[in-house]
């Protein structure tokens, strides 16, 4: 899932991710995007922190309290590293940080791979521990 209040971003990114094979739901802002997790329960977000109504920040402290959403990889985007930093964004329950103005859209979707397949392999992992 990606959460990008900006449109030109959130169709690039939604558009390279499903060339790549990729199931991609998309919001607008966070309560857009809480609404839609309820449903879809992706297996990764791409979170934007800055956003009109709901903050990346305010759907993050939801996800991670809320025992009716689905636990799943949430990686926080920004435009700038000056927005908040990583070691601060794994403190509020984000499993990572992806800069949108550093990188490419095929970089995004090298990033977006490896953090599927990280999930992927911590699921695996669980349930071969469960049973």
């Amino acid at each position: 899932m990606l959460v990008e209040d900006q449109e030109l971003l959130r169709k690039a990114f939604t558009t390279a991710l499903k060339r790549k094979g990729y199931e991609v739901s998309a919001a607008v802002d966070g309560v857009e995007a809480l609404e839609k997790i309820r449903e879809v329960r992706p297996d990764l977000i791409f979170l934007d922190i800055l956003m009109p109504r709901m903050t990346g920040v305010e759907v993050l402290e939801r996800l991670k309290n809320d025992p009716t959403l689905p636990k799943c990889k949430v990686i926080i985007t920004s435009n700038s590293s000056i927005d908040m930093d990583l070691a601060e964004a794994k403190r509020m329950g984000a499993d990572g940080m992806y800069i949108k103005a550093n990188h490419s859209l095929s970089e995004f979707c090298e990033q977006a791979e490896i953090f599927l397949k990280q999930a992927e392999e911590k699921e695996s992992h669980e349930k071969d521990f469960a049973g």
